[in-house]
């Protein structure tokens, strides 16, 4: 029974000795501590979980009998995400009936033996039979510090995970209050897993503001303080939050407004430096600045509720916790420099007259306050803090105090250029006996202003050559004194890297990272280099570094050069070795002026603004876990991956008519062209008020469906009346709509799974698991399997193809399918896997400039001759063809509606990345927001022009078009010589329009029915602030002219449709709407 093995887990607790049957499966399956009997009490049973579990937040497992009742009483008493695990399939679905519309819940069929969840994920698992599952496997799910509560008669039995020694947490900017940002960590490795995503997708624009400034992590959470406002106009406000998540899962613990900020049109790459040092997080609290000139605030981690706002902290600049003291960098800014800064929603002024303080966590009492020459031009991030001494870089020294006191200790004289770009500061980090500092060195004839004051250049040029060049000097920290000295430079757009790592100092020497760096190892005391590396493979990269500091920990430097190489300490001696252990992952990136942060044995990688490597590369806020990470699981034969339902074999296909609508954007090609004409004036037939996200509607066979996206929900209406037909419930997310086919409708979820309901009625006729395993994980706070599929499959000849997963790169690929329609019955299986399949290598042979192949998912589409994913052109066998063919993708995919201003629809074969290259295809093919296509022409809705000074909607010339289908061919990129990209930039577009007209509307969707194209979106024309179209409000319908584009029709809309969310049918117009309403409009009769 449960309690032996436990048992035995609490003797090799107090023995240290492991019993076979407690051996660890995987790095963090340790023993388990805090064993101890509780009684169940007498309140609910979710009260009972909560209360013995002391869960807060995050992800929550009921395994057995009464997850029916417990779970959905779980998700709706906090920040939960839950899922309900039973053998009993019936169960199950009552259990997922009852979470109702809550989409943090899901309910999930669970096998004797396998959670279906990966390692180090949950927060609490409540385990009533012991029968599904062991300690072990328990224990191999929970996350560090999780709880497990097994249930024996009447009392809980407790068993909490403990935190293992090999990992480390990331407090500050730079990892701790010594400014030496490197991890004591020694799990984290390149990466393999997905172990959580988030939103948001996107950083809001490249050129401007980062649209994360801070972000750190402890004691199992982490916190982000991240721009969440529109990503399609960046002229738009700024939304700035201050967010909490589980930093195993991902689930939203809490989320509170922040401002007002930094300027967000403020230059991208050019600072503030110090920004990022407005955060710090403890144990049980975290401190914050929620505001420019406001005090800081200590935050309760748990629930993000101010516990302490601390009196004469106003105009706070920067935080360092150590011991339960704040020591604090403080600076005035000019209100009225700063307001008119904030007026043009710019760069703010400098903060002047500085003083440093030190205060009490808990009181607030300040101990004491440093306001002197020194200060007052202190280096923004030089602040740090080692061994009860304080240093920071002033205007012409290097200054200790002691930081009980605040007394000035020692000072070391260094000159420094007083006249510099915003971004360029000295490094300064202590570690142990030792304080290093790093900086460009001034030219002889600098002219520093005599005033005492460094004039500060807010810029995004780099900095090369001489003028960024300078030295490493490394001081006692007892008493100033010099060691030892040596080449540096600064970074590129950052200060100068230097770590300790592993025992030895490493920096980088060239400026901008521009050649082979961080090859030579220093002891700490001497400087004598004591290890030489080759770290080469990690700098070939035609590309320049990223614009942020680089980070390391006790095994790796994760450089980021293209994307986030990893340069092994331990060096290598044979070439083989020396590529292994410098690993490049251009397909992963940091968000710009902050980077990556490595902390809880994975790397956390916030929002990006890149679209480099875009074939590939990943998008969003997540979490990836090194490959030791995850146990090792077995794929289920095709058998067992199918499940038949009671509708098996039964579907009987209703009468199809021409002018249906099948399938998402109508056919295989994704056309978005109608087989029926729309007659116009038209009034509304009939709307139903379904709720929440919907997908776009498919209509055929007499019936009209759509998902709610987030619930993942099938409805059903009569396609002429609107009755409600019937609704079904899946077990995760489905992005986009059914395509029905021969009396049944098809589809994927996000659960892993394809589904076939039976059109009449909605009963299930097949399931088939298209993830390669049962597992699942937390994805944008909702549960789902770790290869979602996409709702909208592609049916060609009787044959449903779609894949299941979220990169080449991640989880070991992605899988395409061919199952048959009919029976569910596997007719293809291909992995698409891009990583070497032993040692997890890109393929660097085929890495092109900035163009990296890779698969990410879409909604496949298909011409009648090739099979389409994105960019990747396939046979029906999924056997990669030559991108020759033009045909209509996205980069970004069909369904990201964001309108991120580097991506958008092509009718062609590639997209170029890099600030060189995104724009370039859009003025060589037809390309838009919204694109559909006739045989030989296309119609579509985009810019004017692109330009690489783009700034999304709210900048840009706005027009809707008809053009031939006949383009210029584009070659892939070569290296950087020979980027056509460059080559280009200026050439004019060689698109051959019919006909263009202005826009005088935001086109959210856009369809093609005979004779007329219909689109529909926000109202807005050139010069106005364009609305924002990631909220509802009212919308208008357009008819234009297909021959000449002239204007027929216009009919004001309640509520804006979804993202690409109309269809056309049988003579009538079907509208998925914002507001959560299906809309039929039929021709009038009046």
């Amino acid at each position: 029974m449960i309690f032996s093995i436990l048992n035995r887990i609490r003797n090799f607790a107090e023995s240290g000795v492991a019993p076979a049957a407690a051996a660890p499966a995987a790095l963090f399956l340790t023993a388990a501590l805090a064993i101890a009997g509780v009684r169940a009490g007498a309140a609910s049973p979710a009260d009972d979980i909560l209360a013995e579990s002391g869960a807060r937040g995050g992800l929550v497992l009921c395994i057995g009998d009464g997850a029916i009742e417990t779970a959905p009483a779980i998700a709706a008493a906090g920040p939960f995400a839950v899922c309900a695990l039973d053998s009993d399939a019936a169960a199950v679905e009552r259990t997922r009936a009852a979470f109702g519309a809550n989409q943090t819940g899901a309910a999930a069929v669970m096998k004797p033996g396998a959670i279906p969840f990966i390692d180090n994920v949950a927060n609490c698992i409540a385990l009533t039979d012991p029968a599904l599952a062991s300690a072990e496997e328990c224990l191999r799910v929970l996350r560090p510090g999780g709880v497990l509560l097994a249930r024996e008669g009447g009392a809980w039995r407790k068993t909490i995970k403990p935190w293992p020694a090999g990992i480390d947490e990331w407090t500050h900017y730079l990892h701790g209050p010594n400014n030496n940002a490197v991890a004591r960590d020694s799990a984290v490795d390149v990466p393999f897993y997905l172990q959580w995503s988030a939103e948001p997708k996107w950083a809001r624009h490249h050129n401007f503001l980062s649209s994360t400034s801070a972000m750190a992590t402890a004691n199992g959470r982490v916190f982000a303080i991240m721009d969440e406002g529109p990503k399609s106009d960046i002229e738009a406000d700024p939304e700035w939050f201050l967010t909490a998540r589980d930093a195993f899962n991902g689930v939203l613990l809490w989320k509170r407004a922040i401002g007002p900020w930094e300027g967000h049109l403020r230059p991208f790459r050019s600072g503030p430096t110090e920004l990022q040092r407005r955060l710090v997080a403890g144990a049980e609290r975290v401190f914050v600045t929620l505001g420019y000139n406001e005090r800081v605030a200590a935050l309760d981690a748990a629930t993000g509720e101010i516990v302490h706002e601390y009196d004469g902290t106003d105009g706070a600049l920067e935080i360092l916790l150590a011991g339960g003291t704040l020591y604090l960098a403080l600076g005035d800014i000019d209100a009225a420099a700063y307001a008119k800064a904030m007026e043009r929603r710019g760069a703010s002024p400098p903060p002047r007259n500085k003083r440093i303080m030190a205060l009490d966590a808990d009181s607030g009492r300040i101990f004491w306050t440093k306001a002197d020459a020194d200060s007052a031009e202190m280096f923004p991030t030089s602040l740090c803090l080692e061994n009860g001494r304080l240093f920071f870089h002033a205007l012409d020294a290097l200054v200790c105090l002691d930081a009980r006191s605040g007394e000035t200790l020692w000072r070391a004289e260094r000159a420094v250029l007083r006249a510099r770009l915003s971004w360029a500061v000295p490094t300064v980090v202590a570690y142990g006996e030792m304080v290093y500092c790093a900086d460009a060195a001034p030219p002889a004839d600098a002219n520093n202003d005599p005033a005492g004051q460094t004039q500060w250049e807010v810029t995004s040029k780099s900095q090369k050559g001489p003028e960024a060049e300078g030295e490493l000097i490394a001081y006692s920290a007892q008493d100033g004194r010099e060691a030892w000295r040596c080449p540096a430079a600064l970074g590129y757009n950052s200060p100068p890297d230097v770590f300790v790592a592993d025992g030895l100092v490493w920096h980088n020497a060239h400026a901008a990272l521009a050649e082979t760096d961080f090859t030579a190892g220093r002891d700490p005391r001497t400087g004598e280099i004591v290890r030489e590396i080759d770290t080469a493979e990690a700098f070939d990269s035609a590309h320049h570094h990223r614009c942020y500091r680089n980070k390391a920990t006790d095994r790796f430097i994760l450089l980021g050069r293209a994307g986030t190489e990893f340069i092994s300490l331990a060096g290598a001696e044979s070439a083989e070795a020396r590529a292994a252990a410098m690993r490049r992952n251009y397909w992963i990136r940091g968000a710009c002026q902050y980077g990556v942060m490595p902390a809880n044995g994975m790397i956390y990688f916030p929002p990006h603004s890149c679209a480099c490597y875009i074939q590939s590369k990943l998008s969003g806020y997540q979490a990836l876990a090194p490959r030791t990470a995850q146990a090792d699981f077995a794929e289920p034969s095709d058998a067992e991956r199918l499940e038949k339902g009671e509708a098996y074999g039964s579907a009987e296909p209703a009468a199809a008519r021409e002018g249906d609508w099948p399938t998402y954007r109508h056919d295989a090609e994704r056309s978005g062209r109608a087989s029926a004409f729309v007659a116009t004036p038209l009034e509304t037939g009939w709307k139903q008020p379904i709720g929440g996200r919907l997908s776009a509607p498919t209509i055929a066979e007499g019936v009209a469906l759509a998902a709610s996206t987030d619930q993942g929900r099938i409805h059903a209406f009569d396609a002429e009346s609107g009755q409600p037909l019937w609704s079904f419930q899946a077990g995760g997310r489905i992005d986009s709509p059914p395509t029905i086919h021969a009396g049944t409708a098809l589809f994927g979820s996000a659960d892993g799974y394809v589904y076939c309901l039976r059109l009449a009625d909605g009963a299930l006729a097949w399931r088939f698991l298209a993830a390669a395993a049962d597992r699942r994980l937390v994805a944008e706070d909702r549960i789902e399997s770790v290869w979602p599929v996409t709702g909208s499959v592609l049916v060609v000849d009787g044959t449903v193809y779609c894949t299941a997963g979220r990169s080449s790169y991640l989880d070991g690929g992605m899988i395409l399918w061919a199952l048959d329609a009919r029976t569910g019955a596997a007719r293809m299986r291909r992995t698409l896997y891009d990583r070497d399949p032993e040692t997890g290598a890109q393929p660097q042979e085929r890495a092109l400039d900035v163009e990296l192949p890779g698969k990410l998912p879409d909604v496949l589409s298909f011409d009648g001759e090739s099979l389409y994913l994105r960019d990747v052109r396939m046979n029906l066998e999924g056997e990669e063809l030559p991108p020759e063919k033009p045909h209509l993708y996205s980069s970004v995919g069909f369904l990201d509606g964001e309108w991120w201003h580097r991506t958008y629809l092509i009718f062609g074969t590639a997209m170029f990345g890099r600030a060189s290259g995104w724009h370039i295809v859009g003025n060589m093919v037809p390309s838009g927001r919204a694109i559909v296509l006739d045989d030989e022409t296309l119609f579509g809705y985009g810019q004017k022009r692109y330009s690489g000074s783009e700034q999304g909607t709210g900048g840009s010339a706005m027009q809707f078009y008809k053009a031939s289908k006949q383009t210029k061919p584009l070659a892939l990129k070569g290296n950087v010589s020979s980027n056509v990209a460059q080559q280009q930039r200026l050439a004019p577009s060689t698109v051959d329009y019919h006909w263009t007209r202005e826009a005088p509307m935001l086109a959210r969707a856009m369809v093609l029915a005979g004779d007329a194209v219909f689109a529909a979106g926000p109202p807005w024309r050139e010069g106005q602030a364009p609305p924002n179209i990631d909220i509802d409000g009212k919308g208008v319908l357009m008819a234009f002219a297909a021959a000449d584009g002239a204007e027929l029709y216009s009919l004001a809309l309640d509520s804006r449709p979804v993202h690409d969310g109309m269809a056309a049918a049988n003579g009538r117009l079907y509208l998925a709407a914002m507001n959560g309403e299906l809309l039929c409009l039929k021709p009038s009769t009046k």
